[in-house]
């Protein structure tokens, strides 16, 4: 169904205050594609490798190696989305800065029409500033004073600019 968009929530585990985000994209990408649509809409720098889990599944970044994690891996450019998604209310964890951990929830909250967002991917709702890159992880970030805890400020304008030049 080439027609369907995928609507999702992130949620940044552990961090406060709350950091969460509400997208759109095209239900036809690569995971690979998927790390750098959270990329921007979580508002992260990209400078770090990245995982995704499913159960006992995990994709990996493919700068990583794959086969550290046993047969249950595979790198984030051979799998679709489409090939794990299977059904409304899906969870799963994406972790980035492995050394950091910084840990998100992810669930596949509904299938759109194109119709609906004739323009994707699309940041529709957030909450939250990203955390700085290389403070510590949620932890360290908690301990932080509120003024220091700004990494990149929540603005749905700025993120859906950087979604649309993603391609670019």
């Amino acid at each position: 169904m080439k027609d369907q968009l995928f609507q999702f929530k992130v949620s940044l585990q552990d961090a406060l205050p709350l950091v969460e985000r509400r997208f759109v994209i095209d239900r036809d990408i690569t995971f690979k594609r998927f790390h750098k649509i959270l990329q921007a809409v979580l508002g992260w720098e990209n400078y770090h490798m990245y995982s995704f889990v499913f159960d006992k599944f995990r994709i990996v970044d493919t700068a990583m190696d794959a086969y550290y994690f046993g047969e249950y891996s595979a790198y984030s450019n051979e799998v679709e989305l489409v090939e794990l998604l299977k059904r409304v209310n899906q969870q799963f964890l994406y972790i980035y800065d492995l050394q950091n951990d910084w840990r998100h929830h992810i669930v596949f909250e509904q299938r759109l029409p194109v119709s609906k967002y004739p323009v994707f991917p699309i940041c529709i709702a957030g909450t939250g500033d990203c955390p700085p890159e290389d403070c510590g992880g949620s932890a360290a970030y908690n301990d932080l004073p509120l003024e220091k805890k700004v990494g990149n400020p929540f603005a749905l304008e700025l993120i859906n600019q950087k979604l649309r030049r993603l391609d670019e």
